[in-house]
């Protein structure tokens, strides 16, 4: 309960000074023998993508690898994030994920 009300605080102390990038969808990484079997919804140099939803709430996280100017994943996971617009970001970029469950999947906000 302490870190969630830490996170809170944090991510009202930063959201006015930080920049802020809308994510359109998450996404999951899959195996090719998956994809073959189910399906997928994207994919970027034979890795295989299925939309997914995250819990609502905040996660602290980096930027992992650029699959495309708008697709982006998340380090230490399978996780990836697919951008409204193309943010500027570069890979071990830390920020906060704002996850909603409204028209929008989440919010990117950049640490400075």
């Amino acid at each position: 309960m302490k870190k969630l009300l830490f996170l809170l605080f944090f991510f009202c102390a930063i959201s006015a000074f930080a920049e802020k990038h809308d994510i359109k969808a998450f996404y999951v990484e899959i195996s090719e023998l998956d994809a073959k079997r189910s399906g997928f919804d994207e994919t970027f140099d034979n890795r295989y993508f299925v939309k997914t939803r995250l819990e609502e709430g905040l996660y602290e996280v980096e930027v992992g690898d650029k699959l495309d100017s708008k697709f982006y994943g998340i380090r230490f996971t399978k996780f990836f994030m697919l951008f409204r617009y193309s943010p500027y970001l570069y890979k071990f970029d830390e920020g906060i994920i704002k996850v909603t469950n409204g028209y929008d999947a989440g919010e990117f906000i950049e640490k400075d």
